[in-house]
């Protein structure tokens, strides 16, 4: 990674990268930003999975993003302060299986939110949460869990259900709600307003 200053964000690609295979892998152009809108890297890698922030990489290669003085909302922001309070709360888990689908439609209502809230307030969403065409599932969606537990803020019990279960407590919650607030700009009134979506969302779901 080629780097020209300080980058207060971590990495978009959690993923390892695959051995060649190019008849089997898509090809993704990743951005990585600071809040001020500075590109930091820009590079086009070849992965097993589209992750988040992922853009489809088709014919000729894409120009980075142009530096912007708008915030930039990526899922990883949006959805790690919803489960920063979900954990605030008193959750102890989330089953993206149970009933089938349930979470991936709710992260896609909180998507769509979101996207109301960057026009209203001039900010940037810089990813895109949609059902797959044939099993309903969303890439996207289940990045974010697999974020938190790759860094070991979730964790899976075996045998088990295929539920993610919260590793951190509310005061470490509370920490990571604060910094997404910070970076987005988002207010905890907002954070919460999105925890009661996606909340709402998969009750309607489950019925």
């Amino acid at each position: 990674m080629i780097m020209g200053d300080w980058c207060g964000r971590e990495d978009s690609n959690f993923h390892s990268l695959s051995a060649t295979s190019p008849s089997s892998l898509r090809v993704y152009q990743f951005h990585h930003v600071r809040r001020t809108g500075i590109i930091v890297t820009g590079f086009i890698v070849i992965l097993k999975f589209g992750i988040l922030s992922a853009v489809p990489f088709k014919g000729e290669a894409m120009q980075p993003a142009q530096e912007t003085d708008s915030a930039i909302i990526t899922a990883e922001d949006i959805f790690g302060g919803i489960f920063s309070i979900l954990v605030i709360r008193g959750y102890k888990k989330i089953q993206p299986n149970q009933p089938s689908c349930a979470y991936d439609s709710a992260c896609q209502v909180v998507y769509l939110r979101v996207l109301e809230l960057c026009e209203e307030q001039d900010k940037v969403c810089d990813f895109v949460i949609l059902p797959h065409m044939t099993h309903g599932d969303s890439q996207v969606a289940r990045d974010q869990l697999r974020i938190w537990l790759s860094a070991r803020m979730m964790h899976f019990r075996t045998p088990g259900d295929g539920s993610y279960y919260f590793s951190i407590t509310p005061r470490d919650a509370e920490f990571f709600l604060n910094n997404s607030i910070r970076v987005t700009g988002f207010g905890r009134k907002i954070f919460d307003e999105l925890t009661d979506i996606f909340l709402d969302s998969i009750a309607s779901y489950s019925h």
